[in-house]
């Protein structure tokens, strides 16, 4: 299903974000 690939991207980009957040924090 085409949305469940936009989800997984989704949920990617999402922890991807996440951890530069955390990395810019701990800095």
């Amino acid at each position: 299903m085409k949305y469940d690939v936009f989800t997984v991207l989704w949920d990617e980009r999402w922890l991807g974000t996440m951890a530069q957040l955390q990395e810019e924090i701990s800095r």
